[in-house]
């Protein structure tokens, strides 16, 4: 009814500021218009007399049209600031949603590279580890920057040259007080033994260690009792004051013994000459002074906790990652140092038990004991705990020898027997080695690769960290996949401002209703989020009981297939939606023409997705699967995300897929099939014995992989910017999608990145209460080696009565 069209067209021009209502209100028009016409009929008159009668009748046309404009203008305002704040709304949720949790994400995710950098010993892997290095000191640095007073110096006194650290070490000293006083000051006193020059008989080498001596003697006043100052006084002076001579095994002191698990062994003894007979003796005055303490600490570890308390609590798993890095750097100088002490008093021991003064010689041999005792009392991480055992066997090699040096045969056939097997941590059995292997096949990325051999499993919790950690990554899938819907939200979004720029109107928005949106909401992203959770819930199915650095492969799978059937589903059920309202509003609408291919290519990735996690799960082929599971798996999550990005990449275009593709340039074939080679190559000659091909063919799996990532890249370029042929779509405007990936987006971050976030916070809430992340200050608690080291300190402190004959 061709009459009628004009008419209504006309009646209906002032409300073209809102194309959504002027078409349904001249839907409801034309329906008047057309039922008055059938009564007309009915009458007796003709089709063409009806159709005049009934525009006649609904009156003059001006003051229809003038009263359709005032009976809807308040609707039309109303509805303009609905749409600007609801949208704007949606759009700002959507992205600060998905910034906030992607930001965090990959704050988090870079930090975890940047401690593991030079693990992976790939290009890959050191390009990515670099990135991820700078992305972690801007985070760093975005911390300090947040602080300010005694908090910001703290932190910044880890920072700068030896000599500027140890300058901010002197400030921060000089203005403690309280609790912070010992700490301070120990700090100072470490800070200026990490800056001595070589000991020599050059001025400027004596001066300097004069000068760290006399911090030492300032600390020591602070804190008297503890015998680190008085211990690094003694290593200093033994350095300088001795020098080592080379001496052949055989020609030099020592005695055969039975070692470890009772293999014959020789313990030898290096020579040292002493220099400056001086400086020697005041090197064997600190010593014994040392010995005179109750503890000895260097409160390296107090004044790191120092700094990590001025970062404030732990919220995310970067802040406790930067909390690592910083106690993975604790300064320990001393260590080098302290068997200078120990080295240079055998010496000494030596010559007394020549001259028959066998007293004497115990007597230093005690102090060395008590000292090494103290030492393993505090010791925290577990090197400065095998330090201190290697100087306390030394002290009881030094006590066997001196016997034998007296000729004290009985004493030294005893000492001998206390030496063998004393002190070794025991032999762990077939299952003891199985729960470790457990433990570490559990573990996160930073504590799996941190527990030292001789963890002793019971007592470790790898379960925060490895929680927290696929948290983080489950934000950041989350943020991906509603970055790639916001990016096809704005291409839309922008289609319809240039069609604003170019025709002076608005294409028409059509909203399909809050009950449609959220009934495609639910079902296209709640439902599927909430079948991902119930599967990554069933523990042993998911594999998230391991940790996830152990083949991350079936994750970034499991991810592209979430993602991916979320877009098909925002795609499918949202055009269905726009098809019902188009109808309603008398403008039919239609979406994409997907084809029976691209359906068949959804089903056929589908199975094998699920047939590829049947067989990571089920590992039947051994390493030879490893290798396998590996490349596979990121070959087939290229290919999924790919596949689900095809859902967004063709909105509103009249051509197919398959017509998309043929406009790919004609370089690309020859680079897939380049791709797939060297996939084969690194399948069938993979990294899997040292021979001369490992370096090639690890080259070629890596192109492989950047080849089938250039790919992608492409694909997705082309679907997103390629040209689109006017339909009878855009006459309503393609962009009424773009609300319902919006939604998408907030909903996603509502579903999975907003409860991601919060296992995150609760599992470093856990990791925090466990003592940190790391736990190097906890080592020697966490390790098979407590044992000896608390019977070490019962016979070396506790009981000052130590060794028998000593």
């Amino acid at each position: 009814m061709k009459s009628f069209d004009e008419v209504v067209e006309r009646l209906t021009e002032r409300l073209k500021v809102d194309p959504e209502l002027r078409a349904e209100v001249k839907n409801e028009l034309r329906g008047h218009l057309e039922e008055s016409a059938r009564e007309f009929v009915k009458a007796g008159r003709n089709e063409e007399e009806a159709q005049s009668e009934a525009v006649r009748a609904l009156g003059e046309e001006k003051e229809v049209a003038a009263g359709l404009w005032e009976g809807n203008k308040r609707r039309v305002s109303n509805r303009r600031v609905a749409r600007w704040v609801v949208g704007g709304s949606l759009v700002s949720a959507a992205g600060v949603g998905t910034v906030a949790i992607a930001w965090g994400a990959v704050i988090s995710l870079s930090l975890l590279l940047a401690m593991l950098a030079g693990s992976q010993p790939t290009t890959a892997g050191e390009v990515a580890g670099t990135l991820a290095q700078r992305v972690a000191r801007y985070a760093s640095m975005g911390r300090e920057a947040s602080m300010s007073g005694l908090d910001r110096q703290l932190f910044e006194a880890g920072n700068g040259t030896a000599e500027e650290r140890l300058e901010k070490a002197r400030k921060l000293a000089e203005e403690a007080t309280g609790e912070d006083q010992a700490i301070f000051w120990a700090n100072y006193a470490t800070q200026a033994l990490a800056v001595v020059d070589a000991l020599d008989d050059q001025p400027a080498g004596r001066e300097r260690l004069e000068g760290v001596i006399a911090i030492m003697e300032k600390a020591r006043q602070i804190e008297p009792a503890n015998a680190y100052y008085a211990m690094v006084e003694a290593s200093l002076l033994m350095k300088a004051s001795t020098k080592y001579v080379e001496a052949t095994e055989e020609g030099g002191p020592g005695f055969d013994y039975r070692g470890f698990r009772g293999k014959p062994d020789r313990w030898f003894f290096d020579r040292y000459d002493v220099v400056d007979a001086a400086m020697y003796e005041r090197g064997i005055a600190k010593l014994r002074l040392a010995a005179q303490g109750t503890y000895l600490q260097s409160h390296a570890y107090d004044f790191t906790h120092r700094r990590l308390k001025a970062l404030g609590m732990a919220t995310s798993l970067a802040d406790e990652v930067i909390g690592a890095q910083e106690e993975w750097g604790t300064a320990m100088p001393y260590l080098n140092v302290f068997r200078n002490a120990i080295n240079g008093t055998q010496t000494r021991v030596f010559e007394l038990a020549a001259a028959h003064r066998v007293a004497d010689a115990m007597g230093l041999i005690k102090d060395e004991c008590r000292v090494s005792g103290m030492m393993a009392a505090s010791a925290k991480p577990l090197v400065e705990f095998l330090v201190a055992r290697g100087m306390y066997l030394t002290a009881l090699g030094q006590e066997a020898e001196a016997y034998q040096v007296a000729g004290d045969a009985v004493q030294f056939k005893r000492s001998v027997a206390d030496i063998e097997g004393a002190f070794e941590m025991p032999v762990k059995t077939a299952g003891e080695w199985r729960r470790v292997s457990q433990l570490y096949l559990e573990s996160g990325l930073i504590e799996g690769r941190n527990y030292q051999h001789d963890v002793d499993p019971p007592m470790a919790d790898p379960t925060p960290e490895r929680r927290a950690e696929y948290a983080v990554a489950d934000q950041m899938a989350s943020a991906i996949w509603a970055g790639v819907m916001m990016l096809a939200a704005a291409r839309l979004v922008g289609w319809a401002i240039w069609q604003r720029v170019r025709g002076k109107v608005w294409p028409m928005l059509m909203f399909i209703g809050w009950g449609r949106l959220a009934w495609v909401l639910l079902m296209a992203v709640v439902v599927p989020v909430g079948v991902y959770v119930v599967y990554i819930a069933a523990w042993p199915v998911s594999g998230r009981w391991m940790g996830m650095g152990n083949e991350p492969e079936h994750l970034i799978v499991e991810y592209a297939s979430v993602g991916c059937v979320i877009v098909m589903l925002l795609r499918i059920l949202g055009e269905r939606a726009l098809m019902q309202r188009g109808r309603e509003i008398g403008h039919p609408w239609q979406g994409m023409r997907a084809g029976r291919g691209r359906y068949v290519l959804g089903v056929l990735l589908a199975l094998m997705v699920v047939s590829y996690l049947i067989a990571w799960h089920m590992d039947f082929v051994g390493y030879y699967g490893w290798i396998w599971k590996q490349q596979f798996g990121y070959l087939l999550a290229t290919v999924v995300l790919a596949y689900g990005v095809s859902w967004l990449g063709s909105m509103g275009s009249s051509k197919g897929a398959g017509e998309k593709l043929a406009q790919l340039p004609s370089w690309l074939g020859p680079v897939v099939v380049a791709g797939m080679l060297g996939f084969v190559i690194s399948i069938l000659d993979g990294d899997h014995s040292y021979r001369a091909g490992r370096l090639m063919t690890s080259a070629a799996s890596e192109i492989c992989l950047a080849i089938v990532g250039l790919i992608g890249v492409v694909v997705l370029f082309k679907w997103l910017t390629g040209r689109h042929e006017p339909t009878t779509s855009d006459s309503i405007g393609r962009w009424s999608l773009a609300p319902v990936l919006l939604g998408g987006v907030v909903v996603l971050m509502l579903a999975g990145g907003m409860p991601a976030r919060l296992v995150e916070k609760r599992e470093v809430r856990r990791i925090a209460a466990n003592g940190g992340l790391l736990r190097i200050d906890r080592e020697v608690e966490l390790s098979s080696w407590k044992g000896i080291r608390d019977r070490m300190v019962a016979e070396t402190v506790d009981g000052v009565a130590i060794r028998k004959g000593v």
